[in-house]
């Protein structure tokens, strides 16, 4: 394994320098835009609220363009943590936390702010990255457009977003703390996989690894076969059933999603046992392709959707299709390749399968900038075979910034 760009014992944070950059860089914007205020949801898939207050992922953050950041809780145990942390000393970037989140709650805060007449931006609401329809609870918002009936509501996170997926100097560093937790769960997945051994063993030693290091892990993705086309959490962490035996000549496909301080990394593990198929070293050698490829295409000024194009190129140029994206952002997951293209015609049975169409590319005008992360996921698939491989990049001027090594190539353990 090569030298982890943080190690175990470091555990880098921000500075309240970060948090004034984070809010001076959010009120240029409203001011440009012409909001009196901001209101934030966030939920597991896309914490943007914890952008603006480094704290909780349930809490409803009101960001007005000038004046005190106010933050809602759920429960009265938030306000207990918040409490607990403020007496150990902890450097918090929010004093107003109060109890109540509901929109009895939210319009109240709201009109204190005195922008009951005003022009609030929301986030959460409509489409915000691939949550396309939102999150926020019809009845929440419901009572607060009821509650605020002069308010203008726009939705901002299109705009506001750029802002988000541009890391500092700072979010980088911790996002390597996470990138290098990934990397040992590979190293851990690699030293435990051997025919005989279950996919349970083979989870558990990737989740130690991350959580030893500090890592917020609560998933992973887990497939194994000979023809290993599946996607998406283990079939066993879901049905009450017995997980699959690995056996020699199997494939492993896995997702590991390690975040730290509320960054994400994205690791694609690809494991070999033993001897192989030839259609599954050259699904490896295309996905290697691509993944060079992106690195080549990488740079900032560049439209996002001709990334995309030039990591699907090895894949198309042989004919075959690949299952999920080659490439999306990451820290939040906004921008997205194109996924499951040709899927309708690959996999057995799928004619009994209504709709089932792949979704092109989102994002594709986004201009890339120095500072964007993103999780590099080339894939490809030959009928019903398939290898993904790949990391987290960092885009910057000069060469993309690798945070991950044992990833971006399939790895072969004994078989």
């Amino acid at each position: 394994m090569s030298k982890p760009l943080v190690a175990d014992d470091e555990f880098p944070g921000y500075s309240l320098k970060e948090r004034d950059r984070r809010w001076r860089l959010t009120r240029e914007y409203m001011s440009r835009v012409g909001l009196d205020c901001l209101v934030v949801f966030g939920n597991d898939r896309f914490p943007i609220n914890n952008y603006l207050i480094n704290d909780r992922l349930d809490l409803v953050v009101i960001f007005p363009r000038s004046g005190d950041v106010t933050a809602l809780g759920w429960s009265t145990q938030v306000v207990a943590q918040h409490i607990e942390s403020k007496l150990r000393g902890e450097d918090l970037w929010i004093e107003d936390l109060r109890h109540g989140s509901r929109a009895q709650h939210i319009v109240a805060v709201l009109k204190e702010k005195g922008v009951e007449k005003g022009t609030i931006g929301a986030i959460g609401v409509e489409a915000a990255g691939l949550q396309f329809e939102g999150y926020v609870p019809y009845t929440t918002w419901k009572g607060v457009l009821e509650g605020l009936p002069k308010a203008t509501f726009r939705n901002v996170w299109k705009d506001y977003a750029p802002i988000v997926l541009t890391k500092s100097d700072e979010e980088i560093e911790v996002l390597k703390k996470a990138a290098a937790a990934g990397e040992a769960a590979c190293e851990a997945m690699m030293e435990v996989t051997r025919p005989g051994v279950t996919e349970i063993q083979i989870y558990a030693a990737a989740m130690d690894a991350m959580t030893r290091r500090g890592m917020r892990a609560s998933w992973m993705i887990l497939h194994s076969g000979p023809e290993c086309f599946g996607w998406g959490q283990p079939i066993w962490t879901v049905r009450p059933q017995r997980s699959r035996t690995i056996q020699a000549g199997d494939i492993i496909n896995g997702e590991i999603f390690p975040h730290y301080g509320m960054l994400e990394a994205q690791i694609q593990v690809c494991l070999a046992v033993g001897k192989i198929s030839a259609v599954n070293e050259r699904c490896a050698e295309v996905a290697r392709a691509g993944y060079e490829a992106g690195l080549a295409a990488l740079k900032p000024g560049v439209l996002f959707g001709d990334l995309v194009k030039a990591m699907e190129k090895p894949v198309d140029e042989i004919g075959a299709w690949h299952l999920t994206p080659m490439i999306h952002s990451i820290n939040p997951l906004d921008i997205c390749g194109s996924v499951g293209i040709g899927i309708e015609k690959n996999l057995p049975t799928i004619e009994r399968y209504k709709n089932v169409v792949g979704r092109p590319t989102f994002g594709g005008d986004v201009v890339i900038r120095s500072g964007m992360s993103f999780a590099f996921e080339p894939n490809c698939s030959i009928g019903a075979t398939r290898v993904n491989i790949g990391g987290t990049v960092v885009a910057r001027d000069g060469a993309p910034l690798e945070l991950n090594t044992l990833p971006n190539h399939m790895q072969r353990v004994r078989g």
